[in-house]
């Protein structure tokens, strides 16, 4: 059978995509992964055979410019009619804004990706939930729809498919594909039970495979000679605006009082941004969660899917302190199984996070549970041979 992988350009939704291709290439399937021309060093390095559509999307930059945009001329409309403000500002509605950017990402990718799609005979067309790209290939191509969470169903919880933009729904119009036939025939959800929001729709769980990336080049840590805490701010949070929508510093200066030492993961840019650091920190670059995890006894971090996940299936304690909505929702669902913490981005003061951090040492067995109830989730051999 045919699998094609679709998937934008953004790491944090690409990397949970890897594993399931890997199994379905294993089982002997065709794989083909299609994604925007800004993968073409990410994506070889997996392995998988890769097809490069559309043209790349700067949506984290779109996201700030309309936010100025719409702060801005708020500001100077107050008193106009308020649809003239709209025609002007933009849409009011946070649901419509973010729409409006994925549109005009679909509408980058959703082209070259139809036509990949019929050509090279998909039968099963795998899509980021933000990818409508390839939502719509997958009708057009007559193939198996499916929806690849990569972590909590934000997207669904946000309601992003009950509802089209005008820009939406002329995509879908130029392809033939009505919007009622978007929704996808199956969810593969990668997410444990115990972190994921009410699905709207049945999924199908798959037990999550961590894939951070490229290997860290034989670079190794020294054993720890104290306890070792992970600090990371994660992908998204360090492309929109580096570490400043996370307090690294006040992390940093409150684990400088503790017997601990700390590695912090982030882009040697981003980290230089914060001047000298304490002695008891090192900083690792970009390293592979996974690996640098297996030493450490605590992580401090943003909330991130693939920073929770990957640190809920190696059993270690959490402190999330999230700027956006959808990693403010994986604090909940963390703190509700009792694996971690979560603290608000502007209650994050030095005495603050030395509360919440002295309370993670008494949740190790929670941890260790909740990565115990990953692993007895179905395999994604096992879930992929139920449908492909």
């Amino acid at each position: 059978m045919r699998v094609l992988f679709v998937v934008w350009a953004w790491p944090s939704h690409f990397f949970p995509m890897v594993p399931t291709a890997w199994a379905c290439w294993t089982a002997g399937h065709e794989v083909l992964v299609a994604g925007q021309p800004a993968l073409r060093e990410l994506l070889p390095a997996t392995g998988l055979p890769a097809a490069y559509v559309g043209t790349d999307f700067d949506l984290a930059g779109e996201f700030r410019r309309r936010l100025a945009l719409a702060k801005d001329a708020r500001g100077r409309l107050s008193g106009m009619d308020p649809h003239d403000a709209e025609r002007l500002a933009g849409p009011a509605d946070p649901k419509t804004m973010v729409l409006d950017v994925y549109g005009a990402l679909a509408r980058a990718m959703t082209g070259d990706t139809v036509e990949l799609a019929k050509e090279w005979g998909a039968e099963v067309v795998v899509w980021d939930p933000i990818t409508f790209a390839g939502a719509i290939a997958a009708r057009a191509a007559g193939a198996r729809s499916v929806r690849h969470l990569w972590g909590l169903d934000s997207a669904g919880h946000l309601g992003l498919y009950d509802d089209w933009t005008p820009g939406l729904h002329a995509l879908l119009a130029e392809h033939g594909v009505p919007a009622e036939a978007v929704r996808e025939d199956l969810c593969l959800d990668i997410c444990p039970p115990r972190l994921q929001l009410p699905l709207s729709r049945p999924a199908a769980p798959a037990r999550y495979v961590p894939y951070n990336g490229p290997d860290h080049g034989g670079r190794a840590l020294a054993p720890p000679l104290r306890p070792r805490v992970c600090v990371t701010w994660g992908n998204t949070v360090d492309q929109l605006s580096g570490n400043r929508e996370f307090p690294a510093l006040e992390v940093l200066r409150t684990l400088a009082g503790e017997d601990v030492e700390v590695v912090v993961a982030a882009s040697d840019e981003h980290v230089a941004e914060l001047g000298a650091l304490p002695g008891n920190v090192t900083a690792a670059g970009w390293f592979p969660l996974r690996a640098l995890l297996e030493s450490c006894t605590a992580i401090v971090h943003e909330g991130g899917a693939g920073t929770l996940l990957t640190a809920a299936l190696a059993g270690v304690p959490q402190l999330l302190i999230p700027a956006l909505h959808e990693q403010i929702l994986a604090g909940e669902q963390l703190a509700a199984s009792g694996a971690g913490r979560q603290l608000a981005a502007g209650d994050a003061t030095e005495a603050a996070i030395a509360t919440q951090f002295g309370e993670l040492l008494g949740l190790h067995e929670a941890a260790r549970g909740l990565r115990q109830h990953i692993l007895e989730q179905p395999t994604l051999a096992d879930t992929v041979s139920q449908w492909v």
